[in-house]
């Protein structure tokens, strides 16, 4: 009984204090990305191969 009591307060406890803990902001580090430019990259069908699988 007394380790189930141990448990669920330990539980308890780590999740207040994880919280709390994320909420601060001191030291953390944003980074931004100005200058993104976002590419779709296309696979030639030539080069895949799939093992099992037939060509269309």
């Amino acid at each position: 009984m007394i380790e189930a009591i141990i448990a669920v307060s330990s539980t308890v406890i780590g999740t207040i204090l994880g919280w709390i803990l994320a909420n601060i902001r001191i030291g953390k580090v944003f980074i931004t990305l100005a200058d993104f430019k976002e590419e779709p990259l296309y696979a030639l069908p030539s080069i895949m191969h799939i093992p099992g699988k037939k060509e269309n």
